[in-house]
């Protein structure tokens, strides 16, 4: 049998590529056939943790598992361009919406990019970063957004081999430098005040699940 072209590497002495391997093996193992990675068997998933989930199956060689796991993003992609907070095998779990979750499926469509430098994947994906985007910026009514992509510790990433992809909601006149000039950060309006206007404002109207609870339980 030939051996199967990978990304992963000895890290140290703290765990080897073979390891790792079986790490993500088992992460192939558990996604169901509809292309859904759950926390664990029988569990359920969210955007942002089965992305993390198709890195993995990436960089261990899994790339068809990985595009699988794609396209049960793009299956359930809500017109406005946002998910759910947390899916089942059979349908939704949570139906909350989460731009922190939605934003990072960017994130993993870049690292696609990365990975294996296919346009014509890219291009199909792309439709999806950008009705996440549009969902995060109409959902949060800013008037614009910072897209950044942190690689390396050097570049402000907390681990030196975890690409992360930042979006920053952005207001005209807003302290842009505050916190790295003046050591400062500013809160221009309470908390719960803000919940209530990301539910008030969020294309086709919050989910149920938003109008029961206040913003501070």
């Amino acid at each position: 049998m030939a051996e199967r072209e990978h990304h992963l590497v000895d890290v140290g002495e703290l765990v080897t590529a073979d390891q790792l391997l079986a790490t993500v093996d088992a992460v192939a193992e558990w996604q169901l056939p509809s292309g859904m990675v759950p926390w664990y068997p029988g569990g359920h998933a969210d955007p942002w943790n089965h992305t993390e989930a198709l890195m993995a199956l990436m960089l261990g060689g899994h790339r068809a598992a990985a595009e699988r796991g794609f396209d049960w993003l793009q299956s359930l992609q809500r017109e406005d361009g946002a998910w759910h907070q947390y899916y089942l095998e059979d349908g939704v779990e949570e139906d909350k919406l989460d731009a922190n979750c939605v934003a990072y499926v960017a994130a993993g469509v870049w690292f696609h990019w990365l990975t294996y430098r296919d346009r014509g994947a890219l291009e199909a994906m792309w439709p999806m970063v950008r009705d996440a985007t549009v969902a995060c910026r109409e959902g949060l009514g800013c008037d614009a957004v910072n897209v950044g992509v942190n690689l390396g510790a050097e570049a402000g990433g907390s681990q030196s081999d975890h690409l992360h992809v930042h979006v920053v909601p952005r207001w005209a006149g807003d302290a842009n430098f505050m916190t790295a000039t003046a050591d400062t950060r500013t809160l221009p309006v309470s908390l719960p005040e803000a919940w209530d206007r990301l539910r008030a404002g969020w294309p086709g109207g919050a989910p149920p699940a938003w109008m029961k609870g206040q913003a501070n339980d």
